[in-house]
């Protein structure tokens, strides 16, 4: 594939990876664009991310794929395009420039989908109506897409990659025309963005750091395997990274960049005592090459289980399931068991080992056996989410840490803001692209912290929200 060959075609640029499975939906819709559009100029590029030629090449004999298929096996024109999600595709019009993104799966050939490819197909343009956000509704199956209008979409520059199909041989791709950026890596135990991640990029961007120009994000998802950390924060190292940014997800990130690199700027979100897991000496001498921003989870355990308490009349045992071979969780506990025994409550503790045997015992909880489930701080086995999965089959109440499992039926949350978290963490990076160093930048603490209800669950449940309540709450999800 060759310059030329781009050069006024509207093309679908999408980062993908054999691992993730929200890609592998989106496949089929890409392969029927490409065939039905194909010879009136829209081009579809996936490009596959950090994975080599023999399982890209078998990932697209299985689905059938005949677009072309590039290679970009050390995340270098990833990270340069800014992606810090996948999949994520570029909208580029005929003119070079992006004018739509969208991150995570998307119905490509539903009807407001076909009328954007339509659209952008007749315009020589390559504009597809008015500058603005087009909103579309996922749920509603159809794509959310933002625009971007980014000049560094351009095609410009041409990179070198492998391109599969037939053999493999030299191919080509985009870039910015741009000196490189600093490369931000980021590590989290997410399936996809965070809060805090999305609060660093915007916390950097509200400094004057430009996106794209000044500095990118490059994140490594582990999608719930704790035991993958290491592995994934060495890849960061080894693609380049200036500065090592942990997603918000506490003491496991941290502790994984932090055997990473002994020299590279490391900057963590979240963890409650850092001192006592050993990634600082101290909050007001941090040494070494990392420092942070800690949000006091454990101390905040007390509060989370009295406001539980309070919403949940009668409320009496509570179902505590966690990952076994999380020593960060495992380290939390005795906080959780004083915290119990001060107000009354009976903790039920499940230790479980794997992701399927999670979801077992969530799956067998009964509304007779406890009153309430409570969610541990880290992401390990997906537990959070078979948490909020359990309370909305059962009908059990739930209290989680995170805010973002209360919009998907959780009950409640109380915990730092972790959208202010990284907002408050870029405060830190942004010293450190100054000149700063780690070592001589005091810890942080977390400065805000809410309390987040569901009223619609609270409703299925029964459940009348205290007065007292009503009024501390920092936020209702409707």
């Amino acid at each position: 594939m060759s310059l030329a060959a781009l050069r006024g075609k509207v093309v679908i640029l999408n980062f993908w990876a054999t691992w993730c499975r929200e890609c592998r939906t989106e496949m089929p819709a890409f392969e029927t664009l490409y065939r039905r559009f194909g010879a009136r100029g829209l081009v579809v590029v996936g490009v596959n991310t950090r994975e080599g030629a023999p399982a890209a090449q078998a990932y697209a004999r299985e689905l059938g794929l005949t677009f072309p298929l590039l290679l970009d096996p050390d995340g270098t024109v990833t990270a340069r395009f800014g992606v810090i999600g996948l999949p994520t595709t570029f909208l580029i019009g005929r003119d070079g420039r992006a004018v739509a993104l969208a991150v995570g799966a998307r119905e490509w050939t539903s009807a407001t989908a076909l009328d954007i490819a339509e659209t952008l197909l007749a315009d020589p343009a390559g504009e597809a109506g008015p500058r603005g956000t087009r909103t579309m509704n996922r749920r509603a199956s159809k794509p959310s897409l933002e625009e971007s209008g980014r000049p560094w979409c351009r095609i410009l520059i041409v990179l070198v990659l492998l391109l599969i199909g037939g053999g493999l041989g030299p191919g080509s791709m985009l870039a910015q025309p741009r000196a490189a950026p600093i490369l931000i890596g980021v590590l989290t135990e997410s399936w996809g963005p965070t809060p805090p991640i999305v609060g660093l990029r915007d916390g950097l961007v509200a400094m004057g750091h430009r996106e794209d120009q000044d500095f990118v994000l490059g994140v490594r998802f582990t999608e719930g395997d704790a035991a993958a950390l290491p592995a994934a924060a060495k890849q960061l190292v080894e693609r380049g990274a200036a500065i090592l940014v942990t997603g918000g997800g506490g003491t496991n990130e941290a502790k994984a960049v932090q055997m990473a690199s002994d020299r590279i700027p490391i900057v963590f979100m979240g963890g409650s005592d850092p001192v006592r897991a050993g990634l600082v000496q101290s909050f007001a001498r941090p040494g070494g090459n990392i420092t942070g921003v800690a949000d006091l989870d454990v101390e905040l355990a007390p509060k989370r289980l009295e406001i539980f308490r309070e919403l949940i009349p009668g409320l009496k045992r509570v179902l505590f399931l966690y990952d076994a071979g999380d020593p960060s969780v495992v380290s939390q506990l005795d906080g959780y068991r004083a915290a119990s025994r001060r107000l009354g409550l009976t903790l039920v503790e499940r230790p479980v080992h794997t992701q399927a045997e999670a979801g077992a015992v969530l799956g067998r909880v009964q509304k007779s056996e406890v009153d309430g489930i409570l969610s541990p701080r880290f992401l390990s086995l997906n537990i959070p989410g078979f948490i909020v999965e359990a309370g909305l089959r059962h009908a059990i109440p739930t209290m989680l840490h995170a805010s973002f499992h209360v919009e998907k039926g959780g009950l409640a949350s109380y915990a730092a803001n972790q959208y202010e978290l990284g907002r408050h963490a870029a405060r830190l990076v942004d010293k450190i692209i100054k000149g700063a160093r780690p070592a001589d930048i005091p810890v942080e603490q977390a400065t805000r912290f809410e309390l987040v209800i569901n009223r619609k669950t609270a409703k299925a449940l029964g459940l009348t929200i205290p007065p007292a309540l009503l009024l501390r709450a920092d936020r209702f999800v409707e």
